[in-house]
């Protein structure tokens, strides 16, 4: 019998067949039965995945190729580090603040003494484990309220994997506004190797609409200072952008202004993070999916990387499903501004999640490490059968917990919007196929690695840019 969670749509007069994990895609005119797909799809080599038992388990299915990934497996790569909860401006969708604020807890300064203490545990971990690329972000608040604390980490971390401290090679990532950033501090940033992401929303109007200084003045002008100044002295920065209302409302002026004047590598265009017990100003997300797609359709022309968009639209193009959609799903610690170690940047302050542990070791012992490393759509109640499910791998954890008040299910925004890409992808493939098919008289045609790749546009498959590997981490093709 046929794969039961093939997923059917229709095009004019030909009917498209899209198996959500392999990522196959049959075109067959007309209104073909069951038994003609099987044969078809055997035909065309397919029949591993798309022709099973009538015994077929899904359950020992997925298993099987969930065995081979890092499903389930706690294997720390990834240090989130709080330099900082502190920060100059007062943006209204701020994650780490407003959470702060209505957990009680006040803002303040990681200490030398407990940031040295983090990367030396650090350390010892990823001596422990199998040698790998490492990841070191440092995150705020604004880091650069930090400076020293910050700068002094840096030159210990690259002391450090001099002498193999890491087991591997470090990558540092620097998050921060942009507004602080001094010529000193793009030097010492080029010669120390760190990327760095500047927070800038498209043009000033739509970014002075909520990335505010305490006084309620735009921060546009100093953000995009501060990103010139790192590009003239040679450092690697991008720009990450949240998807606000009056982003989707400015798109093209928005997009422009990143392909013909500021030009970074790549973007960021981030959906919102749900906030903890109070609403997001203007959080209309689920009602401008259509502009979201249009910022992929625009980028895809232009030649921009948009992450967050790419991580749905690689799997596609590479024929690899997205296992998991966060680093916190087994890969990454994160550590507050007290050297405490937690599981989610969005739950810092919740001393539920928060322990100071002199062996992070003990991660892999933890009962919510664990719960969260085997959260994937794969085998969530729901998501199984959905026609995205190879490729969200979930969305954000803290999302869906405040949207759902359940670890095991998804994030909302991510699941719609993943959904919203697979349309267009076979859709996009479709106007590439079917002057093939109308030319050769075909009445049946598999989609080419060839074709899939017009799903780029002018895009390039990867970029040197910050966070590749993090992002890559959990795609696996199904073999």
């Amino acid at each position: 019998m046929l794969f039961p969670y093939l997923y059917r749509t229709r095009f004019d007069d030909t009917l498209a067949f899209f198996h959500p994990l392999t990522f196959d895609v049959l075109f067959m005119k007309g209104e073909p039965d069951d038994a003609a797909v099987e044969e078809t799809a055997a035909l065309a080599g397919l029949s591993r995945h798309w022709c099973v038992e009538e015994d077929f388990s899904y359950d020992s299915y997925i298993d099987g190729f969930l065995s081979d990934t890092f499903y389930g497996r706690i294997d720390i790569r990834i240090l989130k580090m709080f330099t900082t909860t502190k920060c100059n401006l007062n943006c209204a969708y701020c994650l780490i603040e407003k959470n702060l604020e209505t957990r009680g807890k006040k803002c303040r300064n990681l200490s030398l003494e407990d940031a040295e203490g983090v990367i030396d545990r650090f350390s010892r971990l990823c001596r422990s484990q199998d040698r790998a690329k490492r990841t070191i972000m440092l995150y705020g608040g604004e880091p650069l309220m930090n400076r020293e604390t910050v700068f002094a980490v840096i030159r210990k971390i690259r002391h450090m994997e001099k002498e193999d401290a890491f087991n591997g090679p470090v990558e540092i990532d620097l998050e921060c506004n942009g507004t602080l950033v001094t010529e000193d501090d793009a030097v010492f940033l080029r010669e120390h190797g760190v990327f760095i992401l500047i927070s800038i929303d498209g043009i000033r109007e739509v970014h002075d609409t909520y990335r505010r200084t305490r006084d309620g003045k735009g921060s546009y002008e100093a953000a995009r200072a501060g990103y010139e100044t790192l590009i003239r002295a040679g450092c690697t920065a991008v720009i990450s952008s949240v998807f606000t209302d009056r982003y989707a409302e400015n798109l093209d002026a928005c997009l422009s202004a990143m392909t013909q004047d500021l030009k970074p590598k790549s973007i960021g265009l981030n959906l919102f993070h749900v906030l903890e017990e109070r609403e997001i100003e203007n959080d209309h997300t689920m009602d401008l999916m259509d502009r979201y797609e249009q910022a992929f359709l625009k980028a895809r022309e232009e030649g921009l990387y948009i992450e967050h968009i790419m991580r749905r639209i690689r799997p596609l193009a590479d024929k690899k499903i997205r296992v998991s959609d966060c680093g916190a799903c087994g890969s990454r610690i994160v550590s507050d501004v007290e050297g405490r170690i937690g599981i989610c940047e969005g739950l810092v302050g919740d001393d539920r999640y928060f322990l100071k542990r002199e062996d992070y070791a003990d991660v892999k012992k933890d009962p919510e490490f664990r719960r969260w490393s085997v959260r994937t759509p794969l085998k969530m109640e729901g998501c199984i059968g959905c026609r995205a499910m190879g490729i969200c791998g979930g969305g954000c954890v803290s999302n869906a917990l405040r949207q759902n008040h359940e670890l095991y299910s998804p994030d909302r925004y991510i699941c719609e919007s993943s959904k919203m890409f697979t349309d267009l992808a076979l859709k996009i493939w479709w106007n590439t196929v079917k002057a093939v098919m109308e030319e050769k008289k075909e009445t049946v045609h598999l989609l080419s690695d060839e074709e899939r790749g017009s799903l780029l546009g002018v895009l390039q498959r990867s970029f040197d840019i910050p966070l590749q590997t993090v992002s890559k981490q959990f795609e696996k093709r199904i073999r």
